[in-house]
């Protein structure tokens, strides 16, 4: 690929089977820009995101990729990162887990008994992406803001999850043409003036849901909580509670949902893979009231098959861009110069031969 063009339209459109072909032809490492490395390659993973001994660099967070948002636990740098997993990590401890059970639950049977009514027994086909969206984004929405969207009940998108959606797609746009000299100006003439109010849309209503979550004092097992009550250097500032809201609604929601969508159509073409699946759950529950997340750990087959779906259908498929520290770096046994971006492409390398 010639120049940073190329490769910055595949990533607004779609770059996975380009960059595959690619592969195939020059191999696991690949420059896609001048400036830019993408690697297909199991070991780049640790080289490019793993942590480093005590005293050593490590290579930085593109400050392109993050310029609208600079305050989440993804972007932070390595002491506000640590600072900010930690406090985190207790939202996703088994203790939290446990604690969130009955409010998961709560919307999973929601879904259930909405697909039931809706499937006129079985008979009417259901377009199941939207569904899981739906519960993903109520289930998220109340872990993370105390309230749920209402998308199960209304079996309809929020107008503001509808603008999350938008966002990603925007922020593609916004990512590649910031690229190029001038960047900056060239979003104020070619991204339409309804996509960027909606954008600002989007930062104002999460505003909203934080301040009303704030002020709400009662005690709950979600994630504002676990943000909240933290102090002195572990508190997070009103800007990274902001904007690691907004980061746990996308991460949280569209992804578990792209993960569901991609399982039930690879056991939908799979009538084999599906019926050892059902025999499995079936044989191992006598009654609904027996599933939940601790029992079904032990399903060893259809985690096996849920670990399949992620390396076949990863909902995420390439790794968020880092740049090479001062110095350089060595990745994947080669030496890549300071200031180069470097990527893993997880989708390529899962399936690699």
């Amino acid at each position: 690929m010639s120049g940073s063009i190329p490769f910055e339209s595949t990533q607004v459109l779609d770059y996975g089977p380009q960059l595959g072909s690619h592969t195939l032809r020059y191999g696991d490492i690949v420059r896609v820009a001048p400036d830019e490395l993408a690697y297909c390659n199991g070991a780049a993973w640790n080289d490019i995101m793993g942590h480093r001994k005590r005293g050593q660099g490590e290579n930085g967070k593109d400050p392109i990729f993050w310029k609208t948002q600079q305050h989440s636990v993804i972007s932070a740098d390595r002491e506000n990162h640590t600072r900010m997993r930690r406090t985190l990590a207790h939202g996703f401890s088994a203790q939290a887990m446990l604690d969130q059970q009955p409010l998961i639950q709560g919307y999973v049977d929601m879904l259930i008994n909405r697909l039931r009514e809706s499937c006129d027994d079985g008979n009417r086909p259901m377009e199941m992406t939207s569904w899981y969206n739906w519960t993903t984004f109520d289930i998220i929405g109340d872990l993370a803001f105390g309230e749920p969207f209402g998308c199960l009940q209304n079996s309809d998108y929020h107008p503001w999850v509808s603008l999350v959606f938008q966002r990603i797609r925007g922020g593609a746009i916004n990512n590649a043409l910031r690229r190029f000299p001038f960047g900056e100006r060239l979003i104020q003439f070619l991204i339409p003036k309804e996509a960027r109010k909606k954008f600002h849309a989007h930062f104002q209503l999460t505003q909203e849901k934080v301040n009303k979550r704030l002020a709400d004092t009662n005690p709950r097992p979600d994630f504002m909580e676990v943000m909240t009550k933290r102090e002195g250097d572990m508190k997070f500032s009103y800007p990274e509670l902001v904007d690691n809201a907004s980061l746990l609604i996308i991460a949280g929601s569209e992804t578990t949902a792209t993960t569901l969508s991609g399982v039930t159509y690879m056991l939908l073409t799979h009538q084999e893979i599906l019926q050892k699946t059902i025999d499995e759950v079936r044989s191992s529950f006598s009654s609904e009231a027996e599933i939940d997340l601790l029992s079904v750990q032990k399903l060893g087959y259809m985690m096996a098959v849920l670990q399949e779906t992620l390396r076949m259908y990863p909902p995420v498929p390439a790794t968020i861009p880092r740049k090479a520290q001062p110095g350089g770096d060595m990745i994947c046994g080669q030496y890549v110069p300071e200031n180069v971006n470097h990527f893993g492409h997880l989708a390529m390398a899962n399936v690699s031969q």
